[in-house]
């Protein structure tokens, strides 16, 4: 088991959680079209499967895999939550950074935080020389946004 880098990243831009929580509590307790099964099948299996996924690697302390599931649940979210709340989802900022090409080669994988929206971004990265690179370009480059770094020790 290896020690884990994550950098966590306030977007300093706004959201509105209420209006997602609403939009996607509206899915509930019966989906009424495809976007709300669309919602509950995120919300509900494929979800689960990569949480589960991740605990796993979690606990191998596999932080390429870590990396590559944070991107898949990103990928699944935006497939299947935008359209139940485009006006907040569709987050601009957050997308911006994620694929934002300079912090890439620093970058294991990344994805929103919560209900999502442009509020906070997650990265996982290799080592604490990454996440110090990471948070140089970040502070440089996206001056409103404030990062912290996150270490999960093996031996701890």
């Amino acid at each position: 088991s290896r020690n884990l880098f994550f950098v966590i990243v306030d977007l300093g831009a706004s959201k509105n959680t209420q209006e997602i929580l609403g939009k996607l509590n509206q899915c509930y307790p019966f989906a009424t079209n495809e976007i709300q099964q669309n919602v509950q099948y995120y919300l509900g299996s494929i979800s689960s499967k990569i949480t589960q996924e991740a605990v796993e690697a979690l606990e191998r302390g596999d932080a390429e895999r870590i990396g590559s599931l944070m991107n898949q649940a990103q990928a699944e979210f935006d497939r299947y939550l935008i359209p139940a709340c485009p006006e907040q989802l569709t987050a601009r900022v957050l997308h911006q950074i994620l694929n934002y090409e300079p912090i890439q080669p620093y970058i294991l994988g990344g994805k929103g935080v919560g209900s999502q929206g442009d509020g906070s971004a997650q990265f996982i990265v290799k080592d604490k020389e990454s996440q110090q690179n990471l948070i140089k370009i970040i502070e440089r480059d996206f001056p409103q946004m404030e990062s912290l770094t996150l270490t999960i020790y093996a031996d701890q």
